[in-house]
């Protein structure tokens, strides 16, 4: 049995982020497909 899948493959822009509050740092990357058309929300 084979399953085929309907999604596109969309390029997603990363970029580094820091948020900084209370002498602490988070600094990760954000990853964000291009265009206007996102996924929903889930949770």
């Amino acid at each position: 049995m084979a399953f085929h899948s309907n999604k596109v493959k969309a390029k997603i822009n990363k970029s580094a982020f820091a948020c900084q509050r209370d002498g602490l740092t988070i600094r990760g990357t954000e990853c964000r497909p291009e265009g206007d058309c996102l996924a929903k929300k889930i949770g």
